[in-house]
């Protein structure tokens, strides 16, 4: 009689377990790194959309402002070249908000006052405020000399104009210069366009805006920190970071400017934080003087 061996089970070994183990690990860590970089990319991919479509949406607002400027010889501009943020504000036939404590039955005028500024948060700002007709707190002045918009509406300067609305949370610079029309000369011939931090041409010897009738275009450069990116930034941080933007000059764009500073590295913000700021520049032509 033949009896027949049993099988013998096979089984890993603890060596093949632990290798087993190592592998599996090793494939969890590579996973996990491919999930946060992964997150990375959305969250920059996101902030970068996020401050595109912000400056999108301002642009568009300040192409209407600036498309129905009231250019008349007769009026005043408020073009504040400062140190650091700049300050604007002219008549514009763009609609506003009724100012605060006009009389609820005054008739809009079809012209508003519009102004941009950043605020003490470093948010931007617009004023939009339509002025009324028989209203002599609230209607348009006819006055060209330099300081008359101010005088009129003290509040577009020192902060205390109540009709300013945030726009632009994400915004903490401003800036902008003027793109002045050629000419021809007499003695020198046709001279080029340029750039201007006036909107006078000096080299005819132009000292008023005269309905900015020297002026082709107005350009304007801003720069945005996402929100998120602003809660690790110090409060007492962002005065450096507006002043590592140079303010503009006449020689080159406000943009070329700004990508040729080391805004990135120099104020000492956070790099998470640093990393993302944008800056953006749009030109805005001025229709023809009537």
């Amino acid at each position: 009689m033949k009896i027949k061996a049993s099988s013998v089970s096979s089984a890993f070994t603890l060596v093949e377990l632990l290798v087993a183990m190592a592998v599996l690990g090793l494939l969890m860590v590579l996973f996990v790194q491919l999930i946060n970089s992964t997150s990375t990319v959305v969250a920059a991919g996101g902030k970068r959309m996020d401050a595109d479509s912000q400056a999108r949406l301002l642009f568009d607002r300040m192409a209407v402002d600036f498309g129905k400027i009231v250019r008349r010889p007769d009026v005043d501009y408020y073009f504040a070249k400062n140190a650091g943020n700049d300050q604007m504000a002219f008549y514009s036939e763009a609609s506003g908000y009724a100012p605060a404590g006009a009389a609820a039955t005054a008739q809009p005028s079809g012209v508003s006052l519009v102004g941009y500024r950043i605020n003490d948060k470093y948010q931007l700002e617009r004023l939009g405020k339509s002025l009324v007709n028989s209203d002599n707190a609230n209607s348009m002045v006819f006055n060209p000399a330099p300081g008359s918009l101010v005088a009129t509406w003290p509040g577009i300067a020192d902060g205390s104009d109540a009709n300013y609305q945030v726009v632009a949370d994400q915004v903490y610079r401003l800036e902008y210069n003027f793109l002045l029309k050629p000419y021809t000369d007499a003695s020198t011939g046709p001279q080029p366009s340029i750039l201007s931090t006036t909107p006078w041409d000096t080299r005819q010897s132009h000292t008023l805006a005269n309905g900015l009738s020297d002026v082709s275009a107005i350009v304007v450069a801003v720069a945005i920190l996402d929100n998120t990116s602003r809660k690790i930034v110090p409060d007492n941080k962002y005065a450096d970071m507006v002043g590592d933007l140079p303010d503009a000059s006449a020689s080159s764009s406000i943009l070329e400017t700004w990508n040729g500073s080391n805004y990135l590295t120099s104020s000492g913000i956070p790099g998470p934080a640093a990393a993302n700021i944008r800056i953006y520049q749009r030109m805005f032509y001025l229709n023809p003087t009537p």
